[in-house]
């Protein structure tokens, strides 16, 4: 019977942080082409709250959709993330690293942290030694990205004032179930905007894959597995070329799974562009619009939890930058195996052609957790 409770609870757990994900992608300022690690950034506020109480954690569960689940959020996490990583898939890999820098005041609030989410904390002078401090994590954060994400802690960032610094860092690396054949990369026309048009490379290919239309959000969808099919990326294209703000804003976690459900395997005629995105966001503007106020005030914010300070604790700064390439491999696939795809007449097969703007999402097809989102406007 426990088994039983401690299951669903950790479907509700992971339904909730579903949710979270697209209330992020929705809230961040949208320019041009983007890319978030929803996973990332819920993990690092999770950590958060383990330090938090009163107003500010009651403030944190909500915005997070989670202040109706009946058990402890740290270990549902806790038990996601051994699903999402402790079987490692060949071609595959996701790699979740967490972390803390501060003082032995957080002595309590940091064993806490490695028992749900495995984090060190290394001993940081910030008053004497900003720059070094500043240097230490963000070599560390590149190192347990490939080298990828650089320099997320600006210069000034870190403080007399600074009493902690919290780290996450997300690495995915992956290769395509069915690879594309390079020689027939070429290039072909990219539809920017209304008036803007672009030559890109566009990758070609013809599969048996899971693909399909959405009459309710006006838009195609096609599902590419990566090696081992644990994990995916799904490719949303909105049929009007001009409508992908439109079709942003009817995507929720529940329009994402009907979506995801009105798919089928089909042979279908794939054409898909070549990118590489990296951004930056300052997450305090995105929180707040969630409802997250407290932790960002120094009168209001109670971090009572997390150490024995003489002096109000609160979040000054809070960042998160992104880094992802898609390319005939996969997603970061450094070998060159090719599969060449399956010869058959193209007028009765699925077109799934990528000119114009469009949205994606890697996915655990296990769980349903959002491991990155962003969109595609200028490949």
């Amino acid at each position: 019977m426990a088994l039983a409770r401690g299951l669903v609870s950790n479907i509700a757990f992971e339904q909730a942080i579903g949710n979270f994900a697209f209330s992020l992608y929705n809230k961040v300022p949208k320019d041009g082409n983007e890319v978030l690690s929803p996973y990332s950034i819920t993990t690092a506020l999770l950590m958060l709250m383990l330090g938090t109480d009163g107003t500010t954690k009651n403030q944190m569960m909500s915005s997070m959709y989670l202040h109706t689940l009946p058990t402890n959020v740290h270990f549902n996490y806790k038990r996601l993330e051994l699903k999402l990583t402790r079987k490692a898939k060949k071609g595959a890999s996701l790699l979740v690293a967490n972390r803390l820098y501060g003082s032995n005041a957080f002595s309590s609030y940091k064993d806490k942290v490695r028992r749900y989410y495995g984090s060190a904390m290394k001993l940081m002078d910030f008053t004497g030694q900003r720059e070094k401090s500043r240097k230490s994590i963000n070599d560390w954060i590149a190192g347990k990205t490939n080298n990828k994400i650089k320099n997320v802690i600006k210069k000034k960032m870190i403080d007399a004032s600074t009493a902690l610094v919290l780290v996450n860092a997300i690495y995915f690396k992956g290769s395509w179930d069915a690879k594309f054949d390079q020689t027939k990369t070429k290039r072909e026309t990219f539809r920017v905007s209304q008036h803007v048009r672009k030559q890109v490379y566009m990758m070609n290919a013809i599969y048996n894959v899971k693909s399909g239309r959405n009459t309710a959000l006006n838009c195609k969808i096609l599902q590419l597995h990566y090696s081992g099919k644990r994990l995916s990326m799904i490719f949303i294209l909105p049929n009007d070329a001009n409508g992908l703000k439109k079709l942003e804003s009817k995507l929720s976690l529940n329009t994402f799974k009907n979506i995801l459900g009105g798919l089928r395997t089909q042979k279908t005629v794939i054409k898909v562009p070549k990118f590489k995105i990296e951004t930056g966001y300052d997450l305090i503007p995105i929180l707040k619009a969630r409802g997250m106020t407290n932790i960002f005030n120094r009168r209001l914010a109670n971090f009572k939890n997390m150490a024995n300070v003489n002096r109000s604790l609160y979040v000054s700064t809070a960042v998160h930058k992104a880094f992802i390439e898609v390319n005939e491999e996969g997603t970061e696939a450094p070998r060159s195996t090719v599969v060449l795809p399956k010869r058959g007449g193209k007028k009765d097969f699925f077109q799934f052609t990528a000119n114009h703007p469009f949205i994606f999402a890697i996915r655990d097809n296990l769980t349903g957790t959002i491991i990155f989102m962003g969109r595609v406007v200028n490949p």
